[in-house]
């Protein structure tokens, strides 16, 4: 599993994909930036801060969202 940055999104922002760079498994970033590039609707951080972290798994791989202090929390609560 690797994180990759992508330009075209704020600096928390990153896909997790697989080893192989083949399949997008996960996006992660703050609450904020995801609701500013419009993954995320303004109704559904009604109980997070927007420094709260947030990893969202892919289409396909969705079991559940897992939410943080920091990145690696979020990744890690979340279920994939």
């Amino acid at each position: 599993m690797k994180m990759l940055k992508s330009n075209k999104y704020p600096e928390s922002i990153r896909k997790i994909v697989n080893d192989e760079r083949t399949k997008v498994l996960a996006i992660v970033g703050e609450i904020k930036d995801l609701m500013e590039v419009g993954l995320i609707e303004p109704k559904s951080r009604i109980q997070f801060s927007g420094d709260t972290w947030m990893c969202i798994p892919a289409e396909g791989f969705y079991k559940n969202t897992g939410i943080g202090r920091n990145r690696d929390e979020a990744v890690n609560n979340a279920i994939f």
